[in-house]
């Protein structure tokens, strides 16, 4: 089976991130910081990945996967990367 397009996987990766925000705000893109300006906390951030991991179909992030995760943008960078190897199978 091979990966969704890397665009469609970064719409759906905002799209969970829109979802699970603590704070909401009406303009996110991919500079946004997940804690300072969208409130996640260690606890939503943990939510997040095990629904992006559900989402996906993905294994669970590394901690050092999950150690470089500031922004949207970062987000949507390891969910393409961690796909990228279905699409060469």
């Amino acid at each position: 089976m091979s990966a969704p397009p890397e665009n469609q996987v970064r719409e759906r990766v905002m799209s969970e991130v829109l979802r699970l925000a603590p704070r909401p705000l009406e303009r996110v893109d991919a500079a946004t910081d997940l804690e300072d300006e969208l409130g996640f906390d260690s606890l939503a951030l943990v939510e997040l990945a095990l629904a992006l991991e559900q989402e996906f179909d993905m294994p669970p992030l590394s901690e050092g996967e999950a150690l470089e995760i500031r922004t949207v943008g970062d987000v949507q960078d390891v969910v393409v990367r961690t796909l990228a190897p279905a699409a060469d199978q």
